[in-house]
């Protein structure tokens, strides 16, 4: 069963470290837990928060962002 507070973040940068994800998603709700897989040649993470729609704001925000910026 999918944890529904569970969001996946990919494209990270090689250098990301734990402390930066915390920096760019705690705006979006408490963050109960980030699994960062940086050991691989494309690092990724996957964060988990205590209320789910967390989830759905922050991605909207973020999906916002990332359309703007390829204007």
């Amino acid at each position: 069963m999918a944890r529904e507070g569970k969001v996946y973040v990919g494209n990270l940068p090689p250098d990301v470290k734990q402390r930066d994800l915390e920096d760019l998603f705690y705006k979006f709700g408490k963050i109960t837990n980030i699994n960062l897989k940086n050991s691989t040649q494309q690092p990724f993470a996957f964060l988990e928060f205590d209320d789910p729609r967390y989830v759905t704001v922050g991605l909207l925000d973020i999906v916002t962002v990332s359309v703007l910026l390829l204007k």
